[in-house]
């Protein structure tokens, strides 16, 4: 990339120089026009302001940067034209707003040019998690933490170790002034004045830009080729009194300004119109989803909104309208392209007019043909200015049970995006004037496909037993003592329940225990193993279960329920008096669960071995 006090070599000057004059006496014989106008241009890519850009392009009001007073429902005002942009939060990721514009982090000590977007893995409290950082032009790495804090770091190694920050600094704003990768074609002549005045980057040299998260994704090895015929081109022309260039309207071209990659067609996308429930300011949005939405989204640079009022057939615009990524252009990873139009200095209808109607929708992405969609909207669509606070009940709910979520159950990357929609319902429902309807439901939507999809962690996979288990060995698991009665060659086995270790409120006795991480089934409960127990008031006896020894369940006098699901258990296998004096009250308040193909001889069972016919047995 060409910086400001970046110049051509003598000797490619001189070439371009004698070019021209053989040229322009006809002295390469052969040689056509086409490659006369090669000759006398370049073609790079050049960052250009937004009022730059859309200078040439038709919009409305394209280069004044006047600054509303008003807030919008998020709290943040409209800074004209095309001069900055404010929407792209700190909560939702600077890098959403930015990753294929021109961007500067102002901060205490000074601003901090961005050159593009990446994320990394880190280890923090044992816990491992997602984390996005800026590249810097001067090569740096720099993290925005929640508090504002700013990280500064030399590599990503840092990074990842969480090491301590080479250098702090605290955010103070954040401003994205246009589109990073604009195909211009600039005179030979003109060109060394040109690089002083913006970034370039020349064919064969490295773009870089996007961001990879969810459908999106970045890139960092495409090499810029830009050609007379690329799409978007624009031409600079140099004023020397004024000592500035202005660009031309953008041609449409069949190159895609990409070495080796011929020029990509946007497909498999849907398109909605958005009911008018405006949550970010908009009074119109447009959603583009599909398999599709990402590889566009990934190289979206602006949108055009041509508005044709109430002419179907799309032949008449009433007017036109340039936005800007990020500011009237907004993107959400899981819910796809979200477009809108914000009521501002660069969008207002003649008289007559409310933008109910018939447009038609352009994207300008980097590599692609313009994608335009036609649209429909009407009133149901535009939203109109309701400042009345809604009903939050439905938000809070939802955060209730989103922070009852453990970090520990899912992977680092789905929980950092499910942690930020958290954190901005939180700060919404912490808003002490309350918030209007539209912002509280766009923040339970997006919390809700966050939730849905946060991604488990696999399983972690067994290891081998680190000690030989044995017959007769004794292990103590939880709240039980076991002991093996049976173990094959492969360490698995039976094992008898022989103890109580701990008293509890519950016994709910396992099928399976794993000893040294190897499973063993529970076939018996030994005698007296439970007798007499104070506090156990429920009881669940797995399948595997085929005896149960003497007074195992005697004298458990605040039993409520127990729960038998083995088949095997007969009057032969219950050991007398099993369950004598068990439950609560002479019985009257136990209840006896059995399998349906059992009740008759459990009925038996539990009967000849103490429990009183009061008690009520059921399938």
């Amino acid at each position: 990339m060409k910086k400001a006090n970046k110049t051509n070599s003598f000797a490619k000057r001189f070439f371009a120089l004698a070019m021209a004059l053989f040229l322009s006496f006809g002295l390469l014989p052969g040689i056509t026009s086409k490659a006369a106008d090669s000759a006398d241009y370049k073609y790079v890519y050049a960052g250009l302001t937004w009022a730059e850009y859309w200078k040439s392009e038709g919009v409305y009001n394209a280069t004044d940067t006047s600054s509303s007073t008003d807030a919008d429902a998020r709290g943040e005002y409209d800074k004209g034209g095309f001069d900055a942009v404010t929407r792209a939060t700190t909560n939702h990721g600077l890098h959403r707003g930015s990753f294929q514009s021109m961007a500067v982090i102002q901060a205490e000590n000074g601003e901090y040019v961005i050159s593009y977007w990446k994320s990394a893995k880190r280890t923090v409290n044992d816990k491992e998690e997602s984390v996005t950082y800026a590249v810097l032009s001067d090569g740096r790495l720099l993290i925005l933490n929640r508090n504002k804090s700013i990280s500064i770091y030399n590599n990503e190694a840092d990074i990842a170790a969480n090491a301590t920050p080479s250098s702090t600094d605290t955010f103070k704003d954040y401003i994205v002034t246009g589109i990073k990768y604009v195909p211009v074609k600039v005179k030979v002549s003109d060109y060394d004045t040109f690089c002083k005045k913006y970034d370039v980057v020349e064919n064969g040299e490295t773009l870089k830009g996007g961001y990879s998260e969810g459908n999106l994704s970045a890139y960092d090895n495409l090499k810029a080729n830009v050609t007379e015929n690329t799409n978007g081109l624009k031409t600079a022309a140099y004023n020397a009194s004024t000592d500035s260039f202005t660009f031309s309207a953008r041609q449409t071209g069949t190159d895609s300004g990409i070495a080796d990659t011929a020029q990509l067609t946007a497909s498999d996308i849907e398109m909605t119109v958005k009911p008018a429930d405006g949550a970010y300011g908009e009074f119109l949005r447009v959603d583009f989803n599909g398999n599709g939405y990402g590889a566009l989204g990934s190289r979206m640079q602006a949108v055009k909104w041509t508005y044709y009022g109430n002419d179907s057939t799309y032949s008449k615009p009433v007017q036109t309208y340039g936005t800007k990524f990020a500011a009237d252009n907004w993107m959400h990873k899981a819910l796809g392209i979200q477009l809108g139009l914000t009521n501002s200095v660069r969008c207002q209808f003649p008289q007559g007019y409310d933008g109910t109607g018939y447009w038609t929708v352009t994207i300008y992405a980097l590599g692609y043909a313009d994608y335009s969609v036609n649209i429909q909207a009407t009133a149901d669509n535009i939203v109109v200015d309701d400042n009345t606070k809604g009903d939050d009940t439905h938000l809070k709910a939802l955060v209730e049970k989103a922070e009852k979520l453990s970090e520990n159950d899912y992977t680092a990357e789905s929980w950092a995006s499910f942690k930020t929609e958290l954190d901005e319902a939180k700060e919404i429902l912490a808003n002490e004037d309350g918030s209007i309807q539209s912002v509280i439901d766009e923040a339970y939507s997006h919390l809700n496909a966050a939730i849905n999809a946060l991604v488990k962690k696999e399983a972690p996979k067994p290891t081998k037993p680190t000690n030989t288990v044995k017959k007769g060995n004794t292990y103590t698991i939880g709240n039980f003592k076991y002991t093996v009665t049976n173990a094959t060659a492969n360490g698995k086995g039976t094992v008898k329940l022989t103890k109580v270790v701990e008293k509890s409120a519950s016994v709910n006795i396992p099928s399976t225990v794993n000893i040294n991480k190897v499973s063993y089934r529970v076939t018996a409960v030994n005698a007296k193993v439970f007798a007499n127990n104070t506090k156990v008031k429920k009881i669940v006896i797995p399948a595997n279960v085929t005896s149960i020894g003497s007074k195992a369940f005697y004298n458990c006098k605040k039993v409520t329920s127990v729960t038998i699901k083995s088949t095997k258990l007969t009057t032969k296998n219950v050991g007398s008096k099993a369950f004598t004096k068990l439950g609560a009250s002479n019985y009257k308040k136990t209840k006896v669960k059995v399998p349906a193909s059992k009740l008759k001889s459990y009925k038996s069972v539990l009967v000849k071995k103490g429990l009183s016919k009061k008690i009520k047995i059921t399938k």
